[in-house]
């Protein structure tokens, strides 16, 4: 089956973030980048493989993907091609089991990892990759550390480095449920006869979409370490077989054309074309996730030189990566250099939300989703003056270490919606609010205020979108859910960082209406405070209407911070 385009772009954010760690020094240190001229003993080697997209899968018959292609680049560098039809698909199991009792044997792509050190010589490393454990969402699961895994049930592949992953994380071997097919275990987990299914975020995804039809039918509950995928040869096959092919490897890396690619990143492209448009917030997620294992791979100096490009690898138009210590030192932008090395702690967007200090709070807590107002980069500048350009943002952060955290955020014209450039739910929610403004000027005061404050009517939907209004000075003057309030002023009501949101809302609404990003309890979370995307308009000279979407309505998920 073969990866739909739109899927594709979401795995190559994966993948070439993980393809960039091999780039940084990962090469095996004996070798001097010159394969050996002619390698006969590659001829007598046997090559397995599992169905593990775009690595190696089978489309039409045809096995193809990243490391079969590099495969027979590297082969035929060494003066004896391996072709895809040489290599044998099986399960993992058995591609492991023959690894391991050879001869002659390679099987590929294998987490290297103490417990398997001995057990092979290796070549690579071919990429990095995340492995994740999915749940239902309607299991409302919640993995913090560790010490939660040992309640669950957990599917596994047998013989696949997860096991180890798990076991070495405190699991118990009798937790584990363990199959030899990703189809098997994802029917499990559909089921309710496992928990969380181990596996490959990138491969996991797309056999999720394969047996379930939706992609993210399944959600990400806890990352485990990322580990480099290597060929593993068997011990057997003689060491200056397995050293050629690490020198045809690595030169494969290093060896760069006009354009300033190599032969390794024009196979990665020919299966991911990577962009920024599209994407749901999970891709930004995983995008931000993965940064942060580049910058954990490769040190602090190295990431945030590669972070600081504009036209680097982390840098694809409107998506790009930025970094702060936790003193709110702004440590990488590609497009704000001159603001690198300032304390930014108290910077605002345009309508006063504390962008430093709420990302940094929620990067604190193990990262998440955050929302904001931010402008958009318009000739390779930005210009956070001009107030009038800013634009809602979704935004996911994640912690590097206990230094220093990073983030990325996506405009709502990059996300999937087509037609209003938002949203669906923003759509709707402004839509709500221009016809309660319209109302408003048409029946006048009175009648506007007693309809928005009646729960069951036109201005309460299905969603239980409601509306307020507010007069300039901040009093409430019509609320489905605050009647013990109306006639109250709100206007110097602070959020837990300081910020006036009822203010901002009213100042917003007095300059023509606009967005405002701000935090307010969520009552379907049990009025915890929560970062909502307000939109309000003027009804007139005495009077404002206004409404919000929570940003866990537009995530879909529940990693979104939670701020009391």
């Amino acid at each position: 089956m073969a990866l739909s385009e739109c899927r594709m772009r979401i795995v190559g954010i994966l993948v070439v973030l993980g393809a960039l760690l091999l780039a940084t020094g990962c090469m095996n240190e004996q070798s001097d980048g010159l394969a050996d001229p002619i390698d006969e003993s590659i001829s007598r080697l046997s090559f397995y493989t599992e169905d593990l997209p775009p690595f190696n899968y089978q489309e039409n018959g045809t096995l193809k993907g990243i490391s079969i292609d590099l495969l027979e680049a590297v082969t035929e560098r060494m003066g004896q091609r391996v072709s895809w039809d040489q290599v044998q698909l099986v399960s993992w199991t058995d591609a492991y089991q023959a690894g391991l009792v050879g001869p002659d044997t390679v099987i590929f792509m294998t987490g290297r990892v103490p417990q398997r050190e001995a057990l092979f010589q290796w070549a690579g490393p071919i990429y990095t990759n995340h492995n994740v454990l999915f749940a239902r969402p309607d299991q409302s699961i919640t993995i913090t550390g560790p010490e939660d895994l040992k309640e669950y049930r957990i599917g596994v592949i047998a013989d696949d480095i997860t096991v180890q992953q798990l076991l070495d994380l405190g699991v118990g071997a009798d937790q584990l449920v363990q199959e030899t097919s990703p189809a098997a275990l994802i029917a499990m987990l559909e089921s309710g006869a496992i928990d969380l299914f181990g596996y490959s975020e990138v491969t996991g995804r797309y056999m999720i979409e394969k047996e379930t039809g939706d992609y993210y039918a399944f959600s990400v509950v806890y990352t485990l370490p990322s580990l480099e995928g290597y060929y593993a040869f068997s011990k057997d096959v003689p060491e200056s077989t397995v050293r050629s092919f690490q020198q045809a490897l690595d030169a494969l890396r290093t060896e760069r054309d006009g354009a300033g690619l190599t032969p390794y990143d024009r196979i990665v492209r020919r299966y991911i074309p990577l962009t920024e448009s599209g994407m749901r917030p999970q891709d930004l997620e995983a995008f931000v996730r993965n940064a942060s294992a580049y910058a954990a791979v490769t040190g602090e100096k190295a990431a945030l030189a590669e972070f600081q490009q504009k036209d680097g690898n982390f840098s694809l138009g409107n998506l790009y990566i930025y970094a702060y210590d936790y003193q709110g030192t702004l440590l990488a932008h590609p497009y704000q250099s001159n603001l690198v090395g300032t304390d930014r702690t108290n910077w605002t967007d345009a309508r006063g939300l504390p962008f430093v200090r709420v990302s940094e709070f929620t990067a604190l807590n193990g990262g998440g989703y955050i929302a904001y107002l931010y402008p958009a980069p318009e000739g390779g500048v930005i210009d956070e003056k001009a107030l009038d350009t800013y634009q809602p943002k979704i935004g996911y952060v994640a912690p590097v270490d206990e230094h220093w955290w990073i983030g990325s955020g996506m405009y709502f014209s990059d996300m999937v919606q087509a037609g209003t450039g938002r949203p669906e739910a923003v759509s709707r929610m402004i839509a709500l609010v221009e016809d309660a403004a319209r109302y408003g000027q048409t029946q006048g005061a009175a009648a506007a205020f007693a309809e928005i404050s009646n729960k069951t009517g036109r201005f309460v939907d299905a969603e239980g979108h409601y509306l307020y209004a507010y007069d300039y000075e901040g009093t409430l003057l019509a609320h489905p859910h605050l009647p013990e309030l109306i006639g109250t002023s709100l206007i110097g009501r602070t959020d837990p960082f300081g910020m006036e949101n009822i203010r901002a809302l009213s100042d917003t609404a007095r300059n023509r209406g606009g967005y405002v990003v701000f935090i307010w309890p969520n009552p379907e979370r049990e009025n915890r405070e929560e970062l909502k995307i307000g939109y309000v308009l003027p009804v007139d000279e005495e009077w404002w209407v206004g409404s919000g979407v929570y940003l866990s309505e537009i995530t879909g998920t529940d990693s979104t911070t939670l701020f009391s």
